[in-house]
């Protein structure tokens, strides 16, 4: 896994990407704007034997389950050794953040682009402008979830578990009257 954060991110008290940086093993971090000489990322992204993905949907973005799949056939996995590892990107923002990141650049345009079918959020102390639209730890939670089942259900329910208390803690923080009448 590998996110890409935008600066405005990271000055956020409720971000989730530092509990995917805690509960993640296999998780990089870049934060900034530009990433196009990023050695450590265009290394992963040149690598022949990784097959890499941005979480972005592209009108050409396909689901995230039939990623790694052969064309004609989503019932047939790949065999060679190049396609069994992976990575996936996510960026980390608000839509208009992640859409600088996109305009800045200019490679993540050129990766296979996935996207995950539509879910419902729960991150309830923050308003998303469309429904469907969710947090980067729900995302990624369901991303695992959509691209190997069992490993997945293990993985999302460990992220989302302190993403849930920090949803309570706020809400308690903030008293059900203010929760009610800025969130309900």
């Amino acid at each position: 896994m590998v996110i890409l954060q935008h600066p405005d991110e990271t000055k956020k008290a409720l971000s989730t990407v530092p509990i995917l940086e805690l509960s993640l093993t296999r998780c990089s971090v870049y934060r900034g704007l530009d990433f196009n000489h990023q050695q450590e990322l265009q290394g992963l992204i040149h690598n022949a034997a990784v097959q890499v993905a941005l979480l972005f949907p592209t009108k050409h973005a396909k689901p995230i389950s039939d990623w790694g799949t052969m064309p004609g056939d989503p019932r047939l996995q790949p065999t060679t050794k190049a396609s069994q590892s992976r990575a996936l990107i996510v960026l980390d923002g608000t839509w208009r953040n992640v859409r600088e990141l996109m305009l800045i650049n200019p490679f993540l345009s050129a990766l296979e682009c996935v996207y995950l079918p539509e879910a419902e959020g729960r991150y309830r102390i923050r308003k998303a402008p469309e429904k469907g639209q969710l947090s980067t730890i729900e995302a990624v939670g369901a991303a695992l979830l959509a691209v190997d089942p069992l490993f997945g259900l293990r993985e999302s329910k460990l992220l989302l578990a302190p993403f849930e208390f920090m949803i309570q803690y706020q809400i308690q923080r903030m008293g059900t009257a203010v929760y009610r009448k800025n969130y309900n």
